[in-house]
């Protein structure tokens, strides 16, 4: 009998200390936090920019030539030699082909920079979207962003 009333008590005790079920009260939405994202101009002169354009469209012509020239010309095949001749040029041709790649792609960031001029935002970073400094950008035109952000990008992670 005393048994009986002990498992009363802890069953009361139980349901006396149960949390009370949670009420459905609907709240009302969050309000979306406006975000808005600070959008930078080009400190650039109209002065500044073709000047900026004469230099990428010089360098642009001189990269096409050099790259045509290139294209077309061919090393003199070595008829007769011995196996560190062909090895020489087969080395000579593979430096040729990189050099040509690389400057295709400094070639196609020039068109980049140029196009960029023509929908206005040229001289802006292209992670950050500050403006590139007049300094960096006359040393090279081409450039896609500002130190900083460069800085970040060669940087090794550790």
């Amino acid at each position: 009998m005393a048994k009986k009333k002990a498992k009363k008590n802890v069953k009361k005790s139980v349901k006396k200390n149960a949390p009370k079920k949670a009420k459905n009260k609907l709240k009302k939405p969050a309000q979306k936090a406006e975000i808005k994202a600070k959008v930078y101009k080009s400190a650039l002169t109209k002065s500044d920019l073709k000047t900026l354009r004469n230099i990428l469209i010089e360098k642009r012509d001189d990269l096409s030539g050099v790259v045509m020239q290139k294209k077309h010309s061919e090393l003199p095949e070595n008829e007769i030699g011995d196996e560190v001749d062909r090895a020489t040029s087969s080395v000579e041709k593979e430096m040729l082909f990189e050099l040509t790649n690389t400057e295709k792609m400094i070639l196609d960031t020039i068109e980049a920079a140029i196009r960029k001029m023509d929908h206005s935002d040229f001289g802006l970073c292209e992670s950050c979207g500050k403006p590139v400094s007049l300094k960096r950008l006359k040393a090279m035109p081409w450039v896609r962003y500002c130190i900083d952000c460069q800085k970040t990008f060669e940087t090794p992670e550790e």
